[in-house]
């Protein structure tokens, strides 16, 4: 799942499985068997906003940055971010230049015909559930085997897609779940034949109960959210201007 941890893996797996020793096994497997986490970089502070904001839906508000990286097969040598901050879901474009013209492309070309157009886009210094989504990005990016690193802008729709997957810890529920109102699925539902059995109900039905499923998990994520802001420091972290995958 993208080298996201041992927490992300193994909420996943509770979802699924259950053996013996669970925590025990995949800790195991993600410490010592698996080489990406030994590869990732201690996480340096983030820079908060110095304001709380709060949303309560998706697309109140999206967060965009630039990330400068090694140049790419192709010319490529940034990531535009792009991140809802009720759902914290992400997508993720290679870009060969951080222009305004080249980020304003992707937003209205792509970003906006997927999922609608945001009430506000933010774009400044301090945007720190951007920078959060940098970092996770990058410590992604740099877990790639060696002979994929040269060509990272291959790899990156399929990493953020990971992290949509997994549980995030501001808000207790996957960016994919508080978006789309339910859980992914994953190649090993597919092989496992794990598919969920379809309620006999129609439309209305169908609407009534994901209406009240999504007013359940939107009010717990902005409660859990608003606790993980009042913790949070307001602290400045530096960055460098040029990020190694490596």
């Amino acid at each position: 799942m993208g080298h996201l941890g041992s927490e992300r893996v193994l909420d996943l797996a509770r979802e699924r499985f259950y053996w013996p020793y669970t925590r025990r096994d995949i800790e195991h497997f993600v410490t010592h068997v698996c080489g990406c986490l030994r590869q990732k970089r201690p996480n340096l502070p983030t820079r908060e906003p110095l304001q709380s904001i709060t949303t309560t839906s998706p697309f109140q508000l999206i967060g965009i940055d630039f990330v400068h990286l090694e140049r790419s097969s192709g010319g490529y040598e940034y990531i535009l971010v792009v991140v809802d901050h009720f759902t914290r879901y992400a997508q993720a474009y290679p870009t060969k230049n951080k222009a305004g013209i080249t980020a304003a492309d992707k937003i209205y070309n792509d970003f906006i015909p997927r999922f609608g157009f945001p009430e506000r886009i933010h774009h400044d210094q301090g945007n720190g559930t951007v920078e959060r989504m940098n970092r996770t990005l990058l410590g992604m990016l740099r877990s790639l085997p060696e002979q994929h690193k040269s060509n990272w802008k291959d790899h990156v729709a399929k990493l953020v897609h990971a992290y949509n997957c997994t549980r995030h810890q501001t808000t207790g529920y996957s960016p994919f779940f508080l978006l789309f109102g339910r859980s992914p699925r994953l190649p090993i539902d597919l092989a496992f034949k794990m598919e969920k059995a379809n309620d006999p109900t129609g439309y209305p039905q169908y609407v009534a109960k994901w209406k009240t499923a999504m007013q359940e998990a939107y009010a717990k994520a902005s409660t859990a959210a608003n606790k993980n802001a009042k913790r949070a420091k307001k602290h400045y972290g530096q960055e460098s201007s040029i990020n190694n995958v490596k």
